[in-house]
């Protein structure tokens, strides 16, 4: 009867264990915070990089096609090719998550016109 109860015991305490030792507590949304919210290409075009802190599910999409995003860890690159049209163009990036959504300016100037740094 006692070596019932002591494995009785342990079955209990071998449960206990493996349910307390379960995978961790996903990591939680929080506000969407950026290094930039502005970015601004001369005509040959150029890859920049704007930094995220979001928690861990954020998603970025562009409304232009022009607009290239290639997203990391806690970063993504922009990268804009060569402006060869004869106007300048303008688009969007969101950056969202559950809880909050960014969205940062992006530009690109036609040869000869000089890009304005709006932290001047």
């Amino acid at each position: 009867m006692k070596k019932l109860f002591n494995y009785l015991s342990l079955a209990v305490l071998c449960t206990f264990v493996a349910v307390s030792c379960g995978p961790d507590e996903p990591e939680v949304d929080t506000a969407i915070e950026l290094s930039t919210e502005v970015l601004n290409f001369t005509a040959e075009g150029s890859t920049e990089t704007v930094d995220v802190t979001a928690g861990t599910n954020w998603k970025v999409t562009a409304n232009r096609d022009w607009i290239e995003i290639v997203e990391g860890e806690s970063s993504f690159d922009v990268t804009v090719g060569e402006n060869d049209t004869e106007e300048s163009r303008s688009g969007t990036i969101t950056v969202k998550n559950s809880v909050s959504e960014v969205k940062v300016a992006v530009t690109q100037v036609v040869a000869g016109e000089l890009v304005l740094d709006p932290t001047l």
